[in-house]
Order: structure tokens, then C-alpha cells, then sequence
């Protein structure tokens, strides 16, 4: 974490001086996580029940919001009966594309005395009793102390500069940190700024978004031909995936995904590659483009199906490592029963929904695989 300190001691004073829904507003790739997770941080000895962290990113169902909150917390029934007097910090990150949960968070709100939520998105709630606080680009001495700590390269005007011309967004400024392996800042900077100048004067968007597509699609550009299939392929995950799920899917080596993580494309943490919201969404914009997104999404959707079946017996005879593998493919499986729905394909989608009864079960969600079950039986095209 470089900077932002006055930002992370204004946060958490909102917090701490009565707010109880707070929203960090901001452009994709401007640092609203991070800052969130700091600032969470500095709470937890005040929120003596727990501060959890609850992603939104790869829900597009307003209506599962509440039951991911439940699924962190814990909750086998109602959220709100489960929080009670708790004193508990949410981190809500991503809400944008599940915006209309908005009503049910402030809800949960008022009816749990001692909950508050600490909100990312794009956009505000526009609850009663939200305080907003829009996240700006670092400041220009922090923008070069990051571009500096991610290339290992000392300070000078050119890193400086080119940090302005990023508008000083902390993803743009890391993806192009991530280049100095081959190109120096004065060749990052001269080949960047041509694609900005074309973007800022050939597009609607706002500047700073456009900056940060010019900055993705620029490292993309510079991929292999077979590091782009892959990029594109990985957008069909929401939550992340294994190597294993990886490899299957994307039909991409490990070489190819390592190539990805040192470019900055993907992330890894501890088992699991994800990419940042914005630049999944880019990779599922050249999918889209290749013509390859329904057979990559078949793809996905059978070795889901697969591992459930795989998984099920294990679940059944209450094995924790089970439960913990569907646990983690949760995105997944939701939007690949999503996609299956969509498309009248029943058969992947009862083949996922036979393998995860029990799991609802253990986990104290049937409700939700019932609603799955009618949207694939009785209500799918």
C-alpha cells in the first residue's frame, strides 16, 4: 500500500464519527479496494464481532447479495437475525452491476443497531444514510513512489511524467510498471502516449477511464498470440479459478499463465488466478470479439459439472475440503447455471444442481438452489 494516508484516516473517521454506510466512488482501477481494506483494517479493533470482506464482483443477480452476505457470514438463516446486536464491519466490495440490492443493504442497515458497511462501487446506492467519498488519482508523489516500488527503478522525470500521463491511476501505473522489464519509462511513455491522445479525443468515456482502457488494451497488444487466447478465455471466470480449471478451459500451459502474472494481466493468490474486475471485463470484450465465448463457456460449464460430480459423494459424508472446494467455485457455478439457463440447456445445469443439494443443504441455503432449480426447469427459454 503506497500512500493515501489522509484518504485512509478520512475513512475511517466517517466510520467512526456515526456513518454507517459509507461508499467509495470511483472509476474502475482508481484504488477504491485497496483503500477500502486499509481503512477496514485500522476498524477491526472496534468492531469487537469481526470486519469481513464480502465480493460482489461476479454477481449480476441483485437478489444473491444478501445470500453472500450470509454464505460470509456464516448465516443459516435470515442475515439480519444472525448480525443482531453484533458490533460488525461488511466490506462490500464492487456493487455497481448489483446497484438495485441497494434498498435490502440499507434495510439491514437499520435493522442491525451495531452493523455498518463499508461500500466500493462505481456509482452511489442513493440510500437513506449513505455518506459518500469519492476516491481520487494518488497523488503525484505517490504515483511515482508506486511506479517506482513495482519496477524497481529509481525516481527521474520521466517516471514522473509518465505517471501524469496515466492520470495517476494506480492499475494503469502498475501495468505499465510491469513493461520496464523490457522497455525503459522514456519507451513506456513514448508508446503510451500516442494511444492516449488518440483515446482522449475519439471517445465519450470519461478521461480517466479512457486513459485506463488505453493503458489495458496497450499491454494486450503486446502479448503473444497465444497469450491473448488465453487472456480472453480467462474472462469467462467469475471469482477466479485453479490452475487445474485454468488449464482445462482456457487450454492454456503454465507458462503462458505465469507470462500473464509477471505482465500484471492476472493475479495469483495462494491457489488461485483472478484478474481485477476492469480488465476481465476488457478479456471478456476480445472473447466476445474472437467468436469463441460459447464454446469456451461449454467448456467451463462441464468442468463444473464435473468437478460437483466429482465433489458430491465427498459433500454428502460431510468432508470439509469438499465443502471448501464448492465454496470457493461459488461465482462459478452461479454464472455457468446462469449461462446454462439462459441458453435452455438443461442438461449441464441439472447435472450441477444434482451435485450441489447437499452442499446447499450443509450450507444452509437450499432457498437458493431452489431458485436455481425453478429458474432451469420451469422458467428457462
Amino acid at each position: 500500500f503506497v500512500g493515501r494516508e489522509r484518504e485512509r484516516a478520512e475513512v475511517a473517521a466517517l466510520v467512526r464519527e456515526g456513518s454507517r454506510l459509507v461508499t467509495l466512488t470511483g472509476p474502475g482501477g482508481c484504488g477504491k479496494t485497496r483503500l477500502a481494506i486499509e481503512a477496514a483494517a485500522e476498524l477491526v479493533p472496534e468492531h469487537r464481532n469481526g470486519v469481513y470482506w464480502v465480493g460482489l464482483a461476479a454477481l449480476r443477480d441483485p437478489a444473491l447479495v444478501i445470500d453472500t452476505i450470509a454464505q460470509t457470514l456464516g448465516a443459516k438463516g435470515g442475515v439480519a437475525e444472525h448480525i443482531g446486536e453484533r458490533e460488525l464491519l461488511l466490506l462490500l466490495d464492487n456493487v455497481e452491476q448489483v446497484i438495485d440490492a441497494a434498498p435490502e443493504l440499507a434495510a439491514l442497515v437499520e435493522s442491525c443497531g451495531n452493523l455498518r458497511l463499508l461500500v466500493t462501487s462505481r456509482e452511489l446506492l442513493h440510500v437513506r444514510g449513505e455518506a459518500s467519498y469519492p476516491v481520487e488519482p494518488l497523488a503525484e508523489s505517490d504515483a511515482t513512489d508506486l511506479f517506482c516500488e513495482r519496477s524497481s527503478l529509481a525516481r527521474d522525470e520521466t517516471i514522473t511524467e509518465l505517471c501524469g500521463r496515466l492520470d495517476r491511476l494506480p492499475l494503469a501505473i502498475e501495468l505499465a510498471a510491469a513493461r520496464t522489464v523490457a522497455l525503459s519509462p522514456r519507451e513506456v511513455l513514448e508508446r503510451l502516449s500516442g494511444r492516449l491522445d488518440l483515446l482522449r479525443g475519439g471517445r465519450d468515456a470519461l478521461p480517466r477511464q479512457r486513459t485506463l482502457r488505453a493503458t489495458i488494451e496497450w499491454s494486450y497488444d503486446l502479448l503473444s498470440v497465444e497469450e491473448q487466447h488465453a487472456f480472453a478465455r480467462l474472462a469467462v471466470f467469475s471469482g477466479g479459478c485453479t490452475l487445474e480449471a485454468a488449464e482445462a478451459v482456457t487450454k492454456a500451459g503454465l507458462d503462458t499463465l505465469q507470462s500473464l502474472v509477471e505482465k500484471s494481466l492476472l493475479r495469483r493468490a495462494g491457489e488461485r488466478f483472478w484478474m481485477f474486475e476492469t480488465i476481465r471485463k476488457f478479456a471478456g470484450e476480445r472473447l466476445d470479439a474472437s467468436g469463441e465465448r460459447e464454446a469456451v463457456a461449454r467448456r467451463h460449464a462441464t468442468w463444473l459439472a464435473e468437478l460437483v460430480e466429482r465433489l458430491e459423494l465427498p459433500v454428502r459424508h460431510g468432508e470439509p475440503d469438499a465443502t471448501s472446494r464448492l465454496s470457493a467455485e461459488i461465482d462459478n457455478l452461479r454464472s455457468a447455471l446462469e449461462w446454462l439457463a439462459r441458453r435452455g440447456d438443461v442438461g449441464d445445469a441439472v447435472r450441477i444442481l444434482d451435485g450441489l443439494w447437499y452442499f446447499w443443504v450443509a450450507k444452509g441455503f437450499a432457498t437458493e438452489g431452489l431458485r436455481w432449480a425453478r429458474w432451469v426447469v420451469v422458467e428457462a427459454p
